[in-house]
């Protein structure tokens, strides 16, 4: 008799270099997903994983941080918040955990090799979580590219691609923007059929949205 397969979880967290006065704990709710609690954390990674985490899943986290600032102190705090979500659910998130340290210094050389080094961390088939917020300009560009390697090469599925917002008196709030990447990859796709009408196709998306 065959095992059952087992479900597979990967998400990625990007860790901030900010001060310890800068750095504030939030609450922070979800804007497409106005049912979900809100959650308490300096990460919006943490959020995400609390919301999708699947205790009988295969899980695994990819920790992304520049090397300046404050940045080992914070890294030191998301593991702290990233126990107490296994002790919570039961699960250990930490012993399998990836880091990608990305230096300071923005060069090609250092581009190349932050894509690489997240599509070699990823997991075949597995769904995917990915956290933007924090990182230099480079780095969320850089992630969000990291997606079609993701799903056409390691044939993830892209569950949540995220960004948290503190801004002010404004509710701290999470964003999910995966839709950008379904868009873009929709264009990409029927541009390869003859005589697909791309500029239609591009102003349906803001007709989705009436």
């Amino acid at each position: 008799m065959e095992e059952p397969v087992m479900n597979k979880q990967q998400f990625i967290a990007t860790i901030p270099i900010l001060d310890e006065k800068t750095l504030k704990k939030a609450a922070y709710i979800y804007a497409d997903y106005p049912e979900r609690s809100a959650v308490e954390s300096y990460f919006p990674a943490i959020p995400m994983i609390r919301h999708n985490i699947d205790p009988t899943a295969e899980i695994s986290v990819i920790v992304i941080f520049t090397q300046a600032g404050n940045y080992k102190h914070n890294l030191e705090l998301f593991y702290k918040e990233l126990s107490a979500v296994s002790d919570e659910f039961n699960v250990d998130l930490t012993s399998n955990v990836i880091e990608i340290p990305v230096p300071y210094e923005e060069t090609k050389k250092k581009h190349t090799e932050f894509f690489v080094n997240i599509g070699n961390a990823l997991t075949d088939d597995a769904d995917l979580f990915m956290d933007l917020t924090y990182g230099s300009k480079v780095s969320p560009i850089t992630e969000f590219a990291s997606l079609v390697y993701a799903e056409q090469a390691k044939k993830c599925h892209i569950k949540e691609v995220v960004y948290g917002k503190v801004m002010g008196s404004e509710t701290p709030t999470i964003y999910d923007i995966k839709e950008l990447y379904r868009m873009s990859q929709l264009i990409n796709t029927m541009s390869f059929l003859p005589n697909a009408d791309l500029e239609k196709l591009l102003n349906s998306f803001n007709e989705d949205q009436k």
